[in-house]
């Protein structure tokens, strides 16, 4: 099991050295607000992308495999079109959607 924590790329004392692309972008992008649902959304944009990563899908699938990966989990704020839109950017700079 990870946590949002254990996503980041760390050196020897445990320092965080390099966010992961979804935290990055998140970041980036100022997807979060409250931050109450930050871990659900960063872990399961992490495992999409891990998912993609062995099977890339076509573009005109990117929307329904975003919202049934990250559908599920609740934000508070509203902030639902940060998390779908910094998804779908990394998804897309990571190669993981092919045109079709």
């Amino acid at each position: 099991m990870r946590t949002i924590e254990g996503h980041a790329s760390r050196d020897e004392q445990g320092k965080v050295t390099a966010l992961n692309p979804i935290q990055q972008r998140f970041v980036d992008e100022f997807a979060f607000q409250c931050s109450y649902c930050a871990p659900g959304f960063v872990n399961a944009a992490t495992v999409l992308v891990e998912k993609l990563q062995r099977q890339p899908i076509v573009k005109s699938q990117l929307e329904k495999v975003i919202e049934d990966s990250l559908g599920h989990h609740i934000c508070r704020c509203t902030g639902y079109v940060r998390y779908y839109s910094a998804t779908r950017n990394v998804l897309t700079d990571l190669g993981l959607v092919k045109e079709g």
